[in-house]
């Protein structure tokens, strides 16, 4: 009867496709409407915060709407808030080319509110992506001076929790293809639907858990969001029906099971004559097939979904292939890079020159420690004092300059400084505010006023400074920023081991996999995920759910020779140097804020680092049982990043780190160079004196 009844649907869909006009007249009509909201901060490109700066700036983001979607109303809901410093504040809203709105704020303190609605026909024919410009006009009373300084410390802030995008729509006939899907992903449309992860896989296959691993990462790496839920399921618990559905699902596994789990096309199975990929929309729910012709090219699959370089063909299914994509360049210390390796703008000043930087996992600089920025611009001639800039490092303030007030050279060099110790590990974003008299045009999308604008020459650089990398040792408790090191390589060091005493679907794991890949904007395509308890690379993040786990043997911490217990001091101090907080030798354990109790309790098992006598790192998340871990987990991944505690070393002694550390003893103790000096000098006094000695 069941079949039957499959027969039948599938014979009615069949007789709907063949007609679409009439389908579509028949949803529109029937069908009742379906609104989507999202919330700004998940339109955001990653790394762009909120916040509008300066004289000028503004922010763009794209208004996604699938091809399976006919919208109806759209809306574009914006609340912000303004700085005291504001005399007005004008926004302009344009969409492509189009100018939309031109909106004059009188900044009171109380945030406001501003609507703009939308039609089809204007995405269809401008685009969809919408820019919002503000200009923060200050009062007339000031001098120039004065309102360069205060246009510094002008700021609207959009407030991302109030702010959304929002539009209705029909579900249409069309059939979504994989770039759908990744279209969809990058959209934010189902931020607040969970994730599930099928297995197909038998119970001995050594890359299950790692291929799920690689397709968190790529969920999480697609959609610019560490904030999804992942729910792990095979094919032999109690959800192997299916029956649990989720509007997202990622299924993977090899042709024989696919044709007997997932209910899928026999033309979808015949074409699985490599690395493969579909999707399978059906009923609303988005399938997206992972699979090959084994294990192998199962994993290449993953591999290549995990990669947010690599563009989701437009078809519905089919084999994929490695593409040539441009990764993020990894910046090495003490080397100059041009601009145009970080950035695709050319000219700024109607918004800032945002450079993004991502800085490895573990590095430590010296107190002193610069990095500069060689800007050549060509910019409109200025009296003195007209102009200047204002460097940013992750939205604090780090320098400013005037521009150069020169009226018989086109292009001008400046050289912008700021100190390396305002960077972080991971994604770091340089913004340069440009600041300067306002030009006049005839025509513009901002009216008859124009911001004042630089353009960038090709041989613009940046030069970074020297820092030296490091890792923790012997026992002690790790924060989450420090977790990063993982990643170097593409995880190739690393695994995950899950050791829990219950079936589950491993959600905290997920979960910190994906803070572990959006900190590092890239995946670890290397990983290793296992439930074998054996360690078999350098770096273990033990899961420990519900046993003890076994007992691990460290390191002695008196093993080290003269020359790296020397090295080990000095790395101490550039750390104290850098944090102005002493670095104990003895093991210092990471103390959360305000939950000293509860840790206390657990007995300090949660994200311990041991270091073993190979030197090979396990970093234990143990809990008596799942919900333990989740509420930890929780705690563990808001908390905000902390300076550098316990016993370090560093990750590969070079002549240059060496250096480094060096500068690092001399600042800690500045009588240490003259000393040295006179000790010198002293020898080579003596060895004078003996040769003179043996002449006479």
């Amino acid at each position: 009867m069941k079949s039957l009844m499959t027969s039948l649907l599938g014979l009615l869909l069949m007789t709907f496709s063949s007609l679409p006009l009439q389908a579509e007249t028949t949803s529109s009509s029937y069908t009742p409407l379906e609104t989507v909201t999202v919330p700004l901060n998940i339109l955001l490109p990653p790394g762009r915060d909120t916040t509008l700066r300066g004289q000028w700036d503004k922010i763009s983001f794209p208004l996604t709407i699938l091809d399976t979607q006919k919208a109806q109303e759209i809306k574009l809901s914006l609340t912000m808030t303004h700085s005291g410093k504001i005399d007005i504040a004008n926004l302009w809203v344009s969409l492509g080319q189009k100018a939309l709105a031109n909106i004059q704020l009188q900044p009171d303190g109380n945030p406001q509110q501003v609507v703009i609605s939308l039609t089809p026909d204007l995405l269809n024919r401008y685009g969809n992506t919408l820019t919002v410009a503000v200009r923060h006009q200050l009062p007339g009373s000031l001098s120039l001076t004065e309102q360069r300084v205060n246009a510094a410390e002008a700021v609207t802030e959009l407030l991302a929790n109030q702010s959304f995008f929002e539009f209705s729509y029909y579900p249409t006939q069309t059939s979504p293809t994989l770039e759908s899907a990744a279209a969809l992903i990058s959209s934010g449309q189902m931020h607040d639907q969970p994730v599930q992860l099928i297995s197909l896989l038998p119970d001995n296959a050594q890359g299950d858990l790692t291929i799920a691993g690689l397709l968190v990462q790529g969920w999480t790496l697609r959609s610019g969001s560490s904030d999804y839920q992942y729910h792990f399921y095979t094919r032999n618990n109690e959800h192997s029906d299916f029956s649990h559905k989720s509007k997202i699902q990622l299924i993977y596994g090899l042709p024989d099971a696919l044709a007997k789990h997932a209910s899928l096309p026999q033309n979808y199975l015949d074409a699985i004559n490599g690395p493969y990929m579909a999707l399978h929309y059906h009923q609303k729910q988005w399938r997206i097939i992972v699979s090959g012709r084994n294990e192998q090219e199962l994993l290449e699959s993953s591999k290549l979904f995990a990669n947010p370089a690599f563009h989701l063909p437009n078809q519905t299914y089919g084999m994929i292939a490695a593409q040539s994509t441009n990764d993020q360049p990894q910046v090495a210390s003490d080397t100059e890079y041009p601009v145009n390796l970080f950035t695709q703008q050319q000219r700024f000043g109607d918004e800032p020159l945002t450079i993004p930087l991502m800085m490895p996992a573990n590095f430590l600089v010296n107190k002193e420690e610069q990095s500069h920025i060689n800007l050549v611009l060509t910019h409109p001639k200025v009296a003195p004092g007209e102009a200047a800039m204002v460097i940013r490092v992750n939205g604090d303030y780090a320098n400013s300059m005037p521009l150069r007030a020169s009226y018989w050279r086109n292009m001008q060099h400046y050289r912008l400084s700021f100190p390396m110790s305002m960077l972080r590990p991971g994604l770091n974003n340089i913004s340069i505010e440009l600041y300067g008299p306002e030009q006049q045009t005839v025509s513009s999308q901002t009216g008859n006023i124009t911001p004042f604008i630089a353009h960038i020459s090709d041989s613009s650089a940046v030069q970074f400074g020297a820092w030296v990398n490091y890792l923790t040792r012997y026992e002690q408790q790790l924060p989450a920023d420090q977790l990063l090191f993982i990643t170097e390589n593409n995880g190739s060091d690393a695994q995950v081991t899950l050791n829990y005493a219950q079936n589950s679907d491993f959600g905290d794991v997920w979960q910190l996999l994906s803070h572990l890949a959006f900190q590092a904007r890239q995946p670890m395509t290397e990983l290793l995920v296992t439930d074998s308890t054996t360690q078999l690379r350098p770096f273990n993040l033990n899961f420990n759910v519900g046993t003890s786990g076994d007992t691990l043997s460290p390191a002695p911490s008196d093993t080290n020779s003269l020359l790296n217990r020397l090295r080990n001091n000095l790395l101490s101090d550039m750390a104290e140097s850098t944090t102005g907080e002493p670095i104990n030798s003895q093991s210092q354990f990471f103390q959360y804020p305000g939950q000293s109790t509860q840790w206390e309790q657990a007995g300090n098992s949660f994200a311990t680092l041991t270091t073993l006598s190979n030197g090979w790192r396990n970093i234990s998340f143990t809990t008596a049982n799942e919900q333990a871990l989740t509420q930890e987990m929780a705690i563990y991944l808001s908390q905000p990043s902390s300076a550098v505690t316990g016993t370090i070393e560093l990750t590969v002694p070079s002549r240059a780190t060496d250096r480094q550390l060096l500068r690092a003893g001399f600042i800690a103790h500045p009588l240490s160079m003259p000393f040295l000096l006179f000790t010198l000098l002293l020898a080579l006094a003596w060895f004078m004196f003996r040769g003179l000695e043996k002449k006479s």
